[in-house]
């Protein structure tokens, strides 16, 4: 089990509880929380949330959530991570929060269905369904407590944590529930090297980086902003489990399930989690920072188009009909109208650009070629496996002669870094 997310006894007690309403798929109950707290976002968004702090969907998440209207924050610092380092087009920015006496509610989604399955069969076994933050009858905490007892003994529930404690003030039992979290991962090591994914938890067959998730709705101020960690050549080293990584530092491609023992030692050695050195800096610090820099996310010509349309994918344009991303990447499944988007942008035919096509994986796969010299420019070339033949592709044109619709997304959001 991962050892880093917040313990139980580190969230402490939730406070008096009012379940009269609901957020979402989150009980409307406020949590007590640690003094600090982590938001993982990109440089594209630090001078906005230098101006006016942090704002509800105001940027955006790799990770799926039902609630547009919050603010998020974990409890560990990698799993910001993993929010902020969500592609090779995305300079990773955290912002560490002072949470102190901020009003929180606990993120349930990803473990609702579990939670609900649970209650439910404390209802059975009580004839009455316990509610999370809700104190009871002290009469009733062996019970619950023998309940849950044997119903982790019969089941895998390592991403679920539930306790009985007792409620600050009147000292009457109720059930805490940790707001757990499991953040997709590289996990194609995971046959390979399985000692890679110890600090993690195994959800539904598949390993996930666990952190305790808060929402606040509403934005969150200036005041609130302890520190901005950046990127730099030196600093703390931050490890970023949304990557696997060669010796040099180097993602690497296709992975086979197994290794001879012959072969294990230099697996071990030569492949890992991505770290990256990130900075603490102060508020003003920042802003010089960014001046230094210049604008988020800028280059000069084609190679900043590319950059640019990398960090406006983002998963809500993947029509999942047609593609199923398979977590191994976070350009999969983007690479039609990621394509569409920098032929545009690039000028279209007066760029002497063309569309591209190929196999992969059973499906197919879109990148732009240089029509008189050959050469390759594929904004999602991160999703491929290591030795993809281009030349092995067809050129032909997109389906329509103006930006689709995902495409135009994609346009609207890259324009102002360009």
């Amino acid at each position: 089990m991962n050892s880093s997310h917040l313990t139980l006894g580190a969230i402490g007690l939730l406070a008096t509880a009012s379940l009269a309403g609901r957020r979402g798929s989150r009980a409307a109950q406020t949590a007590a929380h640690p003094d600090t707290l982590w938001v993982g976002t990109t440089a594209r968004n630090l001078p906005g949330i230098l101006r006016s702090g942090l704002q509800p969907a105001a940027g955006w998440s790799p990770h799926q959530t039902k609630t547009r209207h919050a603010v998020f924050l974990a409890d560990n610092i990698e799993g910001a991570m993993l929010y902020a380092d969500a592609s090779d087009g995305h300079d990773p920015v955290i912002i560490e929060v002072d949470a102190r006496g901020l009003d929180l509610l606990p993120d349930y989604d990803d473990i609702r269905t579990k939670l609900d399955a649970l209650l439910d069969y404390l209802r059975g076994e009580l004839g009455w369904r316990p509610e999370p933050g809700v104190p009871f009858a002290a009469a009733q905490q062996q019970r619950i407590e023998d309940a849950l007892e044997w119903y982790w003994e019969v089941g895998e529930q390592d991403d679920l944590g539930v306790e009985v404690a007792y409620q600050e003030g009147s000292g009457r039992p109720m059930l805490v529930v940790e707001p757990r979290v499991g953040i997709t991962v590289d996990d194609r090591a995971s046959r390979l090297l399985p000692q890679l994914y110890e600090d993690m938890v195994w959800v539904d067959g598949v390993p996930a980086w666990m952190t305790s998730q808060y929402q606040h709705l509403g934005p969150v101020g200036l005041e609130r902003i302890r520190r901005v960690w950046v990127p730099g050549k030196t600093g703390v080293a931050v490890r970023s489990y949304g990557y696997l990584v060669d010796a040099r530092g180097r993602r690497v491609g296709g992975l086979p399930d197994y290794a001879e023992p012959q072969h294990m030692e230099w697996w071990e050695e030569n492949l890992d989690f991505r770290e990256r050195f990130m900075q603490p800096l102060t508020q003003a610090e920042a802003r010089r920072w960014l001046a230094r820099r210049g604008s988020p996310n800028r280059k000069r010509g084609l190679p900043g188009i590319v950059h640019a349309v990398q960090g406006g994918l983002t998963p809500e344009l993947i029509d999942r009909k047609r593609c199923r991303p398979r977590g191994t990447s976070p350009q999969e499944c983007h690479c039609y109208h990621a394509a569409e988007a920098v032929y545009h942008l690039a000028g279209g035919k007066r760029s002497g650009l063309v569309p591209v096509s190929g196999k992969l994986r059973g499906g197919t796969h879109w990148w732009l070629q240089d029509r008189k010299t050959g050469e390759v420019v594929d904004p999602t070339s991160g999703q491929l496996p290591r030795g993809y033949d281009y030349g092995k592709g067809t050129p032909r044109g997109f389906l329509t002669a103006k930006p689709s619709q995902r495409a135009q997304v994609v346009i609207d959001r890259a324009k102002p870094h360009l």
